[in-house]
């Protein structure tokens, strides 16, 4: 009976991985329709900016919750120890419940500290940020700071759960934490339209979000209750504190990589909206929202290709590899490139049948936006296809790239040079070695 479910059960399990990752990528385009008719042109403006910063939940991670899930995985496979010279000598049977309740310890502290860290800074730096802009664009001061606070209560929720998943994927539960991933941005789309159809406006949409993070964790409870983890209870003085020490260092090239990704795809955000209004930011984040959706969805053939690539890369089939590689670049082209088109051309069209407050760039705007986004993507593509061998070269230049990203948009406003000059500025920060570097190293390894 087992058998004959096991391939019932491994469809489920990739339905609800393909739900989860088009909820991780579309819940902001579900509430797009209804933001932009029900938020006037500052609320819209003003609610990319809160989408934006949430971005910084990713930057506070500092890459954290992959390894944490990769030392449960250790534990849960019987390993004594998180020091590969260790495992090989001291394995038990079963799970090793003593390590994972210290890891667990030591991971819900460590996210309790950065979310805590995060919700000060989003109080503090965020209300200095938005009061004078909020002013200057003629919105309600306390219904502002009130959605603000909600929402910045939300996301340090969001970052204090993010213990969960980790606990999920490094103990197998794949199905679950994806489960878990469609309840919080499920959850915060149905209860984001729901809020603004009932007049409740900013406010309403920033607590439907804090709504969404308690739905998520009543549900990722449900899923930690069918592990043992009542028998993991026996904490070691100092363990916690010990194996914090071991995960930072082994986090801190992704965490570094997430740092440069938010200064160049969230940082101008901000930007825009101080030198240019709360309107011209909305616009920009619209348009920025319509094509980097599609240079997602670009990429899911490659990252559905993940197992057949590690698969040529571990029997060192260069050329299969280069099979499924050129396979999935050219999917990407052609998703990315006529996609991209598509929303250039109908962008304005449908907001206008959707009595959008708000309308997208410029013509000419959107499309150096979707030449730069396409670009970016690829290089994107062909940083993943190097990763598969357990490379990640592009630490520094992550950084690198991020700093002058941020130097040239800000310079690009100062001059006046408009939105237009803001993406130009990206776009060049990008051509000059990321562009070109990645797909060139990719292919040229496999050339040897």
């Amino acid at each position: 009976m087992k058998r004959l479910l096991r391939p019932v059960m491994a469809r489920r399990g990739f339905a609800i991985a393909a739900l989860a990752q088009s909820l991780q990528y579309g819940s902001g385009l579900l509430l797009l329709p209804v933001v932009v008719r029900e938020l006037s042109a500052p609320e819209v403006g003003l609610w990319y900016i809160f989408i934006a910063a949430q971005g910084l939940s990713a930057v506070v991670d500092f890459g954290f919750q992959p390894t944490i899930a990769r030392y449960v995985s250790l534990a849960w496979s019987g390993a004594s120890s998180f020091k590969s010279s260790d495992n090989t000598s001291k394995e038990i049977s079963g799970p090793n419940l003593k390590l994972l309740a210290n890891l667990l310890v030591a991971s819900r502290k460590l996210y309790g500290i950065l979310a805590f860290l995060l919700l000060a800074i989003l109080g503090i730096v965020g209300a200095f940020y938005l009061i004078p802009l909020a002013r200057s664009s003629g919105l309600d001061l306390t219904a502002v700071m009130t959605s603000w606070f909600l929402f910045s209560a939300a996301t340090a929720l969001g970052v204090y759960f993010l213990w969960i998943p980790a606990l999920l994927l490094g103990s197998g539960r794949g199905a679950q934490n994806y489960t878990f991933l469609v309840l919080s941005r499920g959850s915060s789309a149905l209860l984001g339209i729901a809020a603004l159809l009932l007049g409740g406006g900013l406010i309403g949409l920033s607590a439907a979000f804090l709504g969404a993070q308690i739905i998520a964790r009543v549900g990722g409870g449900i899923f930690l209750a069918r592990l043992p983890l009542a028998r993991a209870t026996e904490i070691e003085a100092g363990r916690p504190q010990a194996l914090l020490r071991e995960i930072g260092p082994n986090a801190a090239r992704l965490g570094l990589v997430g740092v440069g990704a938010f200064m160049i795809t969230r940082l101008n955000v901000f930007v825009v909206s101080s030198f240019y209004g709360l309107t011209a930011a909305g616009s920009f984040s619209i348009s920025l929202q319509m094509l980097m959706a599609v240079a997602t969805i670009a990429q899911l053939p490659a990252q559905m290709s993940l197992s057949q690539i590690v698969a040529a890369r571990v029997a060192r089939n260069r050329d299969a590899l280069s099979r499924i590689a050129t396979r999935a670049v050219l999917s990407f082209l052609a998703i990315a490139v006529f996609g991209s088109i598509a929303v250039v051309w109908l962008a304005p069209h449908l907001l206008h049948a959707l009595r959008s407050s708000v309308g997208p760039l410029p013509f000419p705007s959107m499309l150096l936006l979707a030449v730069v986004l396409v670009l970016e993507g690829n290089h994107s593509l062909h940083a993943f296809l190097i990763t598969t061998a357990n490379k990640v070269p592009f630490v520094v230049p992550a950084l690198v790239s991020g700093v002058a990203v941020a130097v040239l948009v800000t310079l690009s406003c100062w001059l006046g040079l408009g939105i237009i000059g803001v993406i130009a500025a990206q776009g060049l920060a990008q051509a000059a070695y990321n562009n070109w570097k990645w797909p060139l190293m990719f292919w040229k390894e496999l050339e040897r």
